[in-house]
């Protein structure tokens, strides 16, 4: 049997379980970085597997005072909402704005938007826009979630994203964010990508610069086909099918990266799914101008203890 690989926003994809998980999120009091972040004025809120196996990491948050569930994505630019909720929620649909989202797989889609109140921890936002997520019969990701916080409702919490602890850490007051290179390993800057605020970093794999998308709501990593090849990487038949919001399913190929080197830290032996990402004109471009090469999802991020501020542009791995 196939198995299943989605994707959960703009560029971003993940592994689809549906056995629900009923674990209650709790963060170790004695954890190091835990200790660390609440003295440094953040308080946490516990994220969960939503879906069993499923490595991604979500939490109920308000709308219009409403639980929605999310899937904390950092692929996605903007926060979306099923769209079926807009009633339900009490949202107010802006008539003058729609979006066109485009997937990795090149399928474009418009979407509508509408404006509802956001509180994530103590933190409200008021008069957010939200994108609003159409029906589809098609299998795909959204079904499983009411939404996806993305990295606009990210930037403007302040949030931390903590893959050692899984949690979001929101600050209390103006937290001393320069202290958070004392409590990890390593520091790297990672920077929005023009137009959009997806989150770009630069590695070395076998001597050449790669640049990727940060994406927390990707349950692998993935690489570009034709970099794959640049870089002499052997190929390996898998399983797996890859799905885009579209619903459009290619095949994937897995590819191990010896060495992939960001900033001091070294990562060895990393597994990568290898599909055609971003075809023809479409591509992503860092403000460098470099083009995306692939995605550093979660099993990546988890490996290295991440622990991400969109609001800075600051990734940093591993604890002190």
């Amino acid at each position: 049997m196939k198995k299943l690989l989605e994707v959960f926003s703009l560029f971003s994809f993940g592994v689809l379980f549906l056995c629900q998980c009923a674990t209650k999120p709790v963060i170790d009091s004695s954890n190091r970085r835990a200790s660390s972040l609440s003295q440094l004025g953040y308080e946490a809120i516990p994220l969960l597997n939503k879906v069993k196996k499923d490595k991604r990491l979500s939490q109920e948050f308000l709308v219009n005072s409403r639980k929605v569930h999310f899937l904390i994505d950092t692929g996605a630019t903007m926060t979306s909402l099923k769209e079926r909720l807009e009633w339900p929620l009490g949202l107010l649909r802006n008539e003058s704005h729609n979006r066109i989202v485009t997937s990795a797989f090149g399928q474009s889609m418009e979407t509508p938007t509408a404006y509802g109140t956001l509180q994530i921890g103590k933190t409200i936002t008021s008069r957010k826009l939200f994108e609003l997520a159409p029906f589809t019969e098609n299998e795909n990701s959204r079904k499983q979630y009411g939404g996806l916080l993305g990295v606009d409702a990210l930037i403007a919490s302040g949030a931390l994203i903590d893959l050692e602890n899984s949690a979001l850490w929101i600050p209390r007051h103006q937290p001393s964010n320069h202290q958070l290179a004392k409590i990890t390993k390593h520091s790297v800057s990672i920077s929005p990508m023009p137009g959009n605020q997806l989150l770009s970093i630069t590695t070395l794999v076998k001597g050449q610069r790669l640049v990727w998308q940060l994406d927390t709501g990707s349950e692998v990593s993935l690489l570009q086909t034709n970099k794959a090849k640049s870089l002499a990487l052997k190929l390996e038949t898998t399983p797996y099918r890859v799905i885009d919001t579209s619903g459009t399913v290619l095949h994937s190929k897995k590819a191990t990266l010896p060495s992939l080197q960001c900033g001091s830290l070294v990562v060895q032996n990393l597994t990568t799914q290898v599909v055609p990402l971003w075809q023809g004109d479409q591509k992503l471009l860092n403000q460098r101008g470099e083009r995306v090469n692939g995605i550093l999802g979660i099993d990546f991020l988890r490996h290295t203890k991440a622990l991400i501020d969109p609001q800075n542009n600051k990734i940093y791995f591993g604890s002190r």
